[in-house]
């Protein structure tokens, strides 16, 4: 959802023409750029990985809804400044991210056992 938000803003903020010019941008088909506005298909990592590189988005917000949708000035700065390391840094922050997700869900999945078994023990 944040992803077809994302399009959407960039397009309105005319920061790219249309959908056809972000997936290809993005390095995916204008069809699959249309399966994923509809929802009916997952975004990949590499279309991702494209968007917050080349437009500056930010990679937490994409990822979690947490913070700015926009990178902050100086870390885009960074990114343009050294372009070689770009897509290894964004990797590693979404590897990052994934893995505070995997934390996440082991201890909710550990909260709702022990909520489960306090059900039954009435």
């Amino acid at each position: 959802m944040r992803f077809s938000n994302t399009v959407s803003w960039l397009i309105s903020n005319k920061k790219a023409q249309d959908k056809k010019e972000i997936a290809a941008i993005l390095g995916i088909s204008t069809s699959l750029m249309t399966e994923i506005s509809k929802e009916r298909s997952n975004v990949g990592v590499v279309p991702l990985q494209n968007i917050v590189i080349k437009y500056g988005i930010s990679g937490d917000w994409l990822l979690t809804g947490e913070g700015s949708m926009l990178k902050s000035e100086t870390s885009s700065m960074a990114s343009e400044e050294t372009p070689d390391e770009s897509p290894n840094a964004a990797l590693n922050t979404l590897k990052g991210i994934i893995k505070e997700q995997a934390l996440d869900i082991a201890r909710l999945e550990l909260e709702v056992s022990t909520l489960k078994k306090r059900l039954e023990n009435g």
